[in-house]
């Protein structure tokens, strides 16, 4: 009995611990990736108000847009975060016309695009239906294509669906620097073994986005797949049982 008590105590040690780490994860990406944008936009509101010339004030203007947007997606994952961490099941899916729901996914983050020569197309055809989990699958979609954007300087990002007898896949592609097979094992596992995420090229602060989707790809029973190099772009893919979705 004592055997038994001490080895649930352990798991619930085990538990916490885990727990604590996640959050003195989150407070890190808060005290950085949060306040320094907000630092930043008062900043350029104050210099807003010196400008003389249009030139200069549409400038400012446009850097506190990229800036407020930038906030807007740290904050929604941090809520999305604590929405869907701790739960262990999700509610009932629902049809989901997949080619109108990318779309306004598609909308929604164009403010992202830092200039006209990335291009970003919908290529799921109309009236495609698939059974999903409505809130999950947009948090998860939305962080894949927002990654895809800041990854690419230049070129095309395309979301496209493949199905079959047995499942359907959601792709997000895109021609931007891709990444090393280090980095796609961390983003898949949350697991690395150089500490690959902490390196410049890859410290970008979002990295609770993959902490977000990693949890929500488990409670969906799909499978999550990610196909990169470094310069060659990067391919991700979503799959999901068909039987998995109901």
């Amino acid at each position: 009995e004592v055997a038994v008590k001490t080895a649930s105590l352990n798991d619930l040690n085990d538990y916490l611990q885990k727990r604590n780490q996640a959050k003195d994860h989150v407070i890190a990406i808060m005290n950085h990736d949060i306040l320094t944008p907000l630092k930043y936009l008062h900043i350029t509101a104050k210099n807003t108000a010196e400008q003389i010339d249009e030139a200069g004030l549409k400038n400012s203007i446009d850097q506190i847009a990229r800036t407020s947007k930038e906030l807007e997606y740290l904050t929604s994952n941090m809520l999305n975060w604590v929405k869907f961490e701790n739960i262990n099941e999700l509610p009932n899916c629902q049809t989901i016309e997949l080619h109108q729901f990318v779309q306004g996914l598609l909308e929604f983050v164009a403010p992202f695009k830092l200039n006209d020569s990335i291009k970003i197309e919908n290529k799921i055809p109309l009236e495609t239906e698939i059974v999903n989990w409505n809130d999950a699958l947009r948090v998860i979609i939305y962080n894949i294509i927002v990654n895809a954007i800041k990854s690419t300087k230049n070129g095309l990002i395309e979301v496209s669906y493949h199905s079959t007898v047995s499942h359907y896949e959601i792709i997000i592609s895109d021609s931007g620097e891709g990444m090393s097979a280090s980095m796609i094992h961390y983003l898949i596992t949350g697991h690395s073994k150089d500490q690959v995420e902490l390196l410049p090229k890859y410290k970008k602060g979002n990295g609770i986005g993959y902490q977000i989707i990693r949890h929500l790809v488990k409670l969906m029973q799909a499978e999550l797949h990610i196909t990169s190099k470094e310069n060659t772009g990067t391919e991700v893919r979503l799959k999901f049982l068909i039987n998995n979705s109901k």
